[in-house]
């Protein structure tokens, strides 16, 4: 008797569109990020935070929901909803000089020009001049501050967005020095004040423990146990133990001396816990007999604010010096009229005292204005200096400096997919999106497509020699069929087919696949197919760059007939997919 060894075949029927699954997908992708899974994110999640998603993913809400892999996960996941990240409204500050006693300014943008703004004119006067602009438009800047500076943010249909910049005349303005030193407070310095929080012992205290607990803000730690007779000393020496509290940030005293032992005590929080903070709360279910704590606030904390001061001097200076004093420390060694940041920075910095620990951008002057931020917070005096010794100039000049640019909220934080997660992500794991995807279930029909070589057939004295390769030519394609019903992740209508190939309607907001953006839009044409038994057995074919040319539909019979080219030579096959 012979046996035979059995062999594992894989083979190939031909395909039943009515089993298969045809998609038309545009061409989304990552564009220039590379986005990675911030979390861990376990199987059965659909909950995704990203990280470095710097565009924004096509919202469902409004369009087909795009694609998206996972790390090694092949699964294609589809986008439900997405979470932008938050972007930040430009502003710019207006400033004439402040010596100015009258005459007028214009200010343009866009290309357009306002009319004549008095040069104490209050905010909402320039404001108003601005939004008459058609190239700005109601609603889009708001105007604060008083003469000589004004400080706009761009807002509505501006906001989030990086604008030009506003651009002013004055040459209507009279007054004004032109060897003047401009210095205007950005942002006003605040002093933190300490949080005291007091802890009200009741009830009766005769033994046990008790542990004090901090807001989500410190850690949201739990002391370890405290005894119910404590002195102030052990209780503060519970608190810095824990990890959110530093050594003299959080100062224990003694208010009311109870019988016992047991006594009322307040907590100062000072260093990086001064400020606003929650209040702390307790856990006294082993004090006995009977003892109660609440934790109320005393003295309400303050947040600090670092100083912001601008200083700016005449933008048509020429040549000269300038001397800057801060406190009374000074005056500092005279500065040169081009001086930069960095400069500057030294220069304020040699005077010593509460001076000495600041940051300086901007810059260089003359052109324009340094910005001076304070490294710590509170209330500190006004910069002021001399420029007498400087040169050139003219009083009339209106100076337009952005503060603070403006960025479009562009980034992608979170997204949900559909279906779950099959497979847990990594922190860091790659994340790929693909394009939106119009799926398409076949009733009756076929697709069709013609895969043509062109070859150049070269005689010598009437006998073939050679063969060359032609022009390349592109694929026909083809398809007419019936089709049962059409399915797409969004929060808008599902677009037809007819949409999809021509890129109106519910589709007017895909993208070609192509990425030339000089050429007509185009499609891919997937077809997946697994006969029943998956593994090897599956099949995908992909038609790139599908263009339409004819096409014929009748919607009544839910039946489409098109015909066309893809810009590929040969269709993309994957068996095993």
């Amino acid at each position: 008797m012979k046996f035979l060894k059995t062999v594992s075949q894989t083979c190939y029927a031909p395909i039943d569109l009515k089993k298969a699954e045809i998609y038309l997908r545009d061409g989304y992708d990552n564009a220039s990020s590379t986005p990675t899974t911030t979390d861990i994110e376990p199987i059965g999640e659909s909950d995704i935070a990203l990280t470095a998603m710097a565009t924004l993913v096509p919202d469902p809400a409004v369009t087909t929901g795009v694609s998206v892999k996972f790390g090694a996960d092949e699964t294609e996941y589809t986008v439900t909803s997405r979470t932008g990240g938050v972007g930040t409204n430009e502003i710019q500050t207006i400033d004439i000089d402040d010596d100015c006693d009258g005459g007028t300014f214009t200010l343009s943008y866009g290309g357009q020009t306002t009319g004549t703004i008095a040069y104490n004119a209050l905010a909402s006067v320039v404001e108003a001049a601005l939004e008459a602009l058609s190239t700005l438009g109601l609603g889009t800047a708001t105007v604060t501050g008083t003469a000589p500076t004004w400080v706009v943010t761009f807002t509505g249909d501006m906001a989030a967005t990086a604008a030009t910049a506003i651009t002013g005349d004055g040459t209507l303005l009279t007054g004004g020095v032109v060897t003047d030193l401009e210095v205007a407070e950005t942002v006003a310095g605040v002093d933190a004040v300490a949080e005291q929080q007091d802890a009200l012992v009741g009830g009766t205290w005769t033994g046990g423990h008790f542990h004090l607990i901090t807001p989500a803000g410190m850690g949201g730690e739990t002391t370890g146990p405290i005894d119910w007779d404590a002195d102030v000393t052990e209780i503060e020496m519970a608190l810095e133990a824990l990890d959110g509290i530093a050594v003299g940030e959080a100062t224990v005293a003694e208010v009311v001396a109870l019988a016992g032992g047991a006594g009322n005590f307040h907590i100062t929080f000072s260093g990086a816990l001064a400020g606003v903070q929650d209040l702390l709360t307790s856990d006294i279910s082993a004090i006995t007999p009977d003892g109660t704590l609440t934790i109320i606030a005393d003295v309400e904390g303050v947040d600090g604010v670092a100083e912001v001061q601008t200083l700016q001097i005449n933008p048509t200076t020429t040549g000269g010096t300038l001397v800057l004093d801060w406190g009374g420390l000074g005056p500092a060694a005279p500065i040169t009229f081009d001086s930069t940041a960095a400069e500057i920075e030294t220069n304020l910095e040699a005077l010593g005292g509460g001076i000495a620990a600041i940051t300086v951008t901007g810059g260089p002057f003359p052109a324009s204005p340094v910005v001076i931020t304070w490294d710590t917070t509170g209330v500190v005096a006004a910069i002021s200096g001399v420029g007498t010794n400087l040169t050139g100039g003219v009083i009339t000049g209106v100076t337009v400096v952005e503060t603070t640019p403006g960025v479009s909220a562009t980034s992608t934080a979170r997204i949900a997919i559909t279906p779950v997660l099959v497979a847990a992500t990594t922190a860091g794991g790659s994340v790929t999106f693909g394009g939106r995807r119009l799926s398409i279930k076949v009733g009756e029909g076929n697709v069709n497509y013609s895969e043509s070589v062109n070859r150049e057939y070269i005689l010598n004295r009437g006998n073939i020699d050679t063969i060359r390769d032609g022009d390349d030519i592109p694929m026909d394609v083809s398809f007419d069929f019936v089709w049962e019903f059409l399915t797409a992740v969004g929060g808008s209508a599902v677009p037809t087919i007819e949409e999809v190939i021509k890129q109106t309607g519910e589709a007017s907001t895909w993208l070609t696949t192509s990425s030339d953006a000089c050429e007509p839009y185009c499609i891919d044409i997937e077809i997946y197919y697994d006969p029943g038994c998956g593994g090897d057995n599956t099949e995908e074919i992909v038609l790139p760059y599908f263009r339409h040319e004819k096409l014929d539909h009748n919607l009544a019979d839910s039946q489409i007939s098109c015909t066309g080219k893809c810009n590929a030579t040969v269709a993309n096959i994957t068996r095993g997919a």
